[in-house]
């Protein structure tokens, strides 16, 4: 979608920038219920059949899926939005966004220290709720700036299927990184059980802020890339893609050199205690975070 989006914003045609952005919403839509599909049948079997999950803890588990599989398809109808965002460079409404995801998470925590519900659930529930709300804030402000974001049904079959043809050459990379990421965690909770899983969550949840400075600087160069390459200036194209990636690397390098070197220091100060495997989860995955970073500004 925002390959697409750029790249027509970047050539100039209003008119077929409408158009791929509402075939981009109907393609995301299809996968969304696609997805829902699978969760409530496939998804549920393997739940109730093959996870190893404390069975005091099984109905909030089982909630907590359910809400999660709420939320599959507004946020795979929320992407177009976003990649129209991204096309036009308007990192600043990013910024907010993420100035006031950061309060409403501490304000989470505190609720949670006061609910007298489970915790697990109601943690649950904060997330969706505040991702709901953030979807909404998205659409309402795409449509009220962007006039290519009006809602109008596509009939351009061709371009369904270019864009399909697209996304099908990124598949591979796409299943890779769904199999780097769930995949290993339902192998491990499967034989090796929720311990592990924990250790690997609390190993990612470092990758996730590693990456986030790396991921703030490409979503801005991104669009760049893509209109480079949409005027035909295939020369400052490459350069902007070899620049970022070297960029994204050491900005990444910056923040992990200190937790690869001091990683049990870190651990004990954040934690005080933590899962066993945590220390090899938590270096194998800032290794992993440089070495994607080199990769990213080439999947533009």
């Amino acid at each position: 979608a925002s390959r697409y989006i750029t790249f027509e914003l970047g050539s100039g045609n209003r008119e077929r920038l409408n158009h791929v952005f509402n075939a981009s919403l109907v393609i995301h839509l299809f996968l969304g219920v696609l997805i829902v599909l699978l969760s409530e049948t496939i998804g549920l079997w393997f739940f109730y059949n093959k996870m190893i999950i404390p069975p005091e803890r099984l109905s909030a588990a089982f909630w907590v899926l359910q809400l999660s599989i709420i939320t599959v398809p507004l946020s795979l109808t929320q992407v177009p939005y976003g990649a129209v965002i991204i096309a036009h460079e308007n990192m600043k409404i990013f910024a907010y966004v993420s100035i006031a995801d950061a309060v409403v998470r501490l304000l989470n925590i505190y609720l949670l220290l006061v609910s007298p519900f489970d915790k697990l659930i109601t943690l649950a529930v904060l997330g969706t709720t505040w991702s709901i709300i953030t979807m909404i804030f998205y659409r309402v402000y795409c449509r009220s700036l962007y006039p290519e974001t009006k809602l109008k049904f596509c009939v351009d079959w061709k371009m369904y299927g270019e864009m399909f043809r697209f996304a099908g050459s990124d598949l591979i990379g796409c299943t890779s990184v769904l199999l780097q990421g769930q995949g290993v965690n339902i192998l491990l909770n499967t034989f090796f059980g929720p311990i592990v899983n924990a250790a690997r969550g609390i190993a990612y949840s470092v990758q996730g802020q590693a990456t986030q400075f790396s991921g703030n600087f490409m979503t801005a160069v991104r669009p760049q890339i893509i209109k480079s390459y949409a005027a035909g200036d295939t020369e400052g194209m490459w350069r902007l893609v070899k620049r970022s990636g070297c960029y994204s690397y050491y900005l990444i390098w910056i923040l992990a050199l200190p937790f690869l070197l001091e990683a049990d220091y870190v651990l004990k100060l954040w934690l005080g205690s933590y899962p066993e495997h945590t220390l090899s989860f938590f270096r194998l995955i800032l290794v992993a975070c440089l070495i994607q970073s080199l990769k990213t500004p080439r999947s533009a």
